[in-house]
């Protein structure tokens, strides 16, 4: 038996032709972290022989069809997995199965620990257990959550914690609300962040635009939860926190092109982008122009210039 069934490292040292990427989140500050693992293999994969945990696994499909043989005492049971659906397995209970003929699949692996965190600012305290309704089922907000996770592993560079972390909490709330056995009441939408939280909020930003950044840093700041932290901040700003702060890196870095000479690796180092080149593809999908034709148009450099730290 195998003792741990579902982050990355497990999962490199058990299929490390079929791993091709992990990225961690931590949607709740201090619950155990949550896993999105891309699989990917043309060879039957076999899994269910790890001891049980208390934990949640989901797989969105990203092959045509793929086929699942579950073994179930003498008896074998076979589902097909059309292309987008989705499977939930509970972890304290796994029973062996088998992934054939080709395995293609985004893989997120949830604690009950997280989920139980995630769902902490519910009307009341109760134990989770997901019932999910069979093996590849069509769920559209998980098959489009899907689609976003598909394109950060496709991405040269690493994604923001902020966005990761954002994902992973889409997630656990929809299972938390559709699947569960006792469905959490969640708040309904009551205002945007206090003026102090979103003094607060944003200059922890504004001052470490090179960081990444967690989503619990930001609720705990305000003396929220990650979910109630969320929803206000769109609710002042329009815009989830990810998107907000990516919106600002983009508008500094333009600033420090049109105003200083600094080299642009520098700009894109000093705005949180992985390298000039990030910068570069981030800035022409922007405003249509590369940042050193937007410093050729724009004309001179003003020496000793800083960014304005933007409050709006």
């Amino acid at each position: 038996m195998l003792r741990n069934s579902g982050q990355g490292e497990w999962l490199r040292q058990r299929f490390p032709s079929a791993v091709t990427g992990v990225i961690s989140a931590t949607p709740v500050e201090g619950a155990p972290p949550v896993a999105i693992s891309f699989l990917k293999t043309d060879r039957p994969l076999t899994l269910g022989d790890a001891d049980p945990e208390a934990a949640y696994s989901l797989h969105i499909n990203r092959a045509m069809i793929a086929g699942l043989n579950i073994r179930r005492t003498r008896a074998v049971e076979s589902h097909w997995l059309p292309l987008h659906s989705c499977s939930i397995n509970d972890l304290s209970n796994l029973t062996m199965m088998t992934m054939s003929p080709r395995f293609d699949m985004i893989r997120v692996y949830m604690p009950v620990a997280a989920l139980e965190q995630a769902a902490r600012d519910t009307t009341r305290e109760k134990q989770i257990r997901l019932v999910p309704p069979g093996y590849g089922f069509h769920d559209q907000i998980l098959a489009n959550l899907g689609a976003t996770i598909d394109t950060l592993f496709r991405m040269p560079e690493a994604p923001p914690q902020l966005l990761i972390d954002h994902l992973a909490l889409c997630i656990q709330v929809h299972l938390l609300s559709r699947y569960s056995e006792d469905p959490p009441a969640f708040s309904a939408a009551s205002g945007g962040l206090a003026g102090w939280q979103l003094r607060r909020v944003q200059d922890i930003l504004m001052s470490r635009l090179d960081e990444d950044i967690t989503l619990a840093e930001l609720a705990s700041a305000c003396g929220l939860s990650n979910r109630h932290f969320s929803r206000a901040f769109r609710e002042s700003k329009g815009l989830a926190p990810f998107q907000w702060l990516a919106a600002k890196r983009l508008e500094i870095a333009r600033e420090m092109i049109i105003h200083t000479s600094l080299p642009f690796n520098e700009i894109a180092r000093a705005c949180g982008y992985a390298d000039q080149s990030h910068l570069a593809r981030t800035f022409k999908r922007r405003f249509g122009t590369t940042p050193s034709d937007e410093r050729r148009r724009s004309g001179g450099t003003f020496a000793g210039f800083v960014p304005r730290s933007i409050k709006d």
